[in-house]
């Protein structure tokens, strides 16, 4: 009898876990073959995508902005901020950036997601460079670089 009360808990880990791992697995896996001249195929997909093309967990951006939070929620203040900095650079430039939200968090988490498609590479440089810039390490702010958007359900 002791040793069925003491396999119970053991049996109803085991069979939770296997459903969430079942639900919770992810079949979309990023591309690695290449073509003749051994230029990633992902590579020459994302010249002929745009700044509104859904983006998924295969791609790798150039920029994504990750805001988060540790115990008391995402401040509004650091997304103004990034706002802003895109209102006056498209100025600058004359051409439009966009980007997609991806909701991550409890607490409002979420990733700003730039594949920049508008921009030329000296022009996506800058950009990057004069927007990491606008957070330091207290603003709850992580500027990645050529990443994939890993909060994407």
């Amino acid at each position: 009898m002791r040793s069925i009360v003491m396999m119970l808990p053991v049996l109803l880990i085991v069979g939770c876990a296997s459903k969430k791992s079942v639900s919770g697995t992810s079949t979309v896996q990023p591309q690695t073959s290449t073509t003749t001249n051994d230029t990633p195929v992902q590579s020459q997909t994302s010249k002929t995508m745009n700044d509104s093309t859904p983006i998924t967990r295969a791609d790798t951006l150039p920029l994504i902005v990750e805001f988060y939070s540790i115990g008391e929620g995402v401040k509004s203040e650091p997304k103004t901020r990034l706002d802003g900095f895109i209102k006056d650079y498209e100025k600058i430039l004359k051409q439009s950036i966009s980007y997609q939200v991806i909701s991550w968090g409890r607490e409002g988490e979420y990733d700003a997601c730039f594949r920049l498609a508008n921009l030329n590479e000296e022009q996506r440089h800058t950009f990057i460079a004069e927007l990491k810039k606008l957070y330091d390490e207290k603003s709850m702010v992580h500027v990645l670089e050529n990443q994939t958007c890993q909060h994407i359900r």
